[in-house]
């Protein structure tokens, strides 16, 4: 009796132990201010410092899993090197009690102010439970103080799991909105008056495309996206 007993209490500590593991997280991070303001052709920068302070080497997986830039922006991740703007995925190796840093470049165009957005995501090789999400937001303002126009700056395009865009209006119905890629050949064009949250239902291939979105006013939009 006394042995099933210790043979369950074990089973029941191993369990613990496993499922605690998986949401450990070893390393420790900081970074820059997720929000940040300037400019136009300012280039935003923020600095994610990864930390091991423990005496094993680990790995941390990160990834840049959505972009929302204004067309002329760019974007790169600088890990080791700055890298070309459509590398998403790094890991980042830590040795014992060190740290590195990772960083995130965006370049904004010289005359229009506007707003861009980025969203990435990093956990411990192994540990899914110690995920992170960070959501990025760059703006610039005209020396005056002016900012983008609010139906424009109310438009937000964006990709969901599936791959499909989704596109929301926050100020004002859309009229018709085209895809094109970075070469200008059109992809998608979808037209006539649509609700102001609107799924294009075409699958796109991963890469960047330029959104060219219409309003009821006759406001013309063009936004920048990473399909991923």
């Amino acid at each position: 009796m006394k042995e099933k007993v210790f043979r369950k209490i074990l089973v029941i500590g191993l369990l613990w132990l496993f499922c605690s593991n998986l949401k450990a997280q070893t390393f420790t991070y900081s970074t820059s201010p997720t929000s940040m303001v300037g400019t136009p052709s300012i280039t935003f920068q923020w600095n994610i410092t990864f930390s091991n302070p423990s005496a094993s080497s680990i790995n941390v997986e990160f990834e840049r899993y959505a972009q929302n830039l204004p067309p002329y922006w760019s974007e790169c991740i600088c890990y080791i090197q700055c890298n070309p703007p459509h590398w998403n995925n790094f890991t980042v190796s830590l040795a014992p009690f060190s740290s590195s840093v990772l960083t995130i470049l965006i370049k904004t165009d010289s005359v229009n102010p506007g707003i861009g957005t980025t969203d990435v995501r990093f956990n411990e090789s192994g540990f899914p439970g110690s995920l992170v999400n960070i959501h990025l937001v760059a703006e610039t303002v005209l020396p005056n103080g002016l900012k983008e126009n609010p139906i424009k700056s109310g438009i937000l395009v964006y990709s969901d799991e599936n791959k499909k865009m989704r596109i929301i209006s926050a100020n004002e119905p859309i009229q018709s909105v085209t895809i094109y890629d970075l070469t200008g050949r059109k992809i998608e064009s979808k037209k006539s008056v649509i609700p102001n949250d609107s799924e294009i239902s075409k699958e796109l291939d991963p890469g960047i495309y330029i959104v060219q979105i219409t309003t009821k006013s006759g406001v013309e939009v063009r936004k920048k996206i990473l399909i991923h």
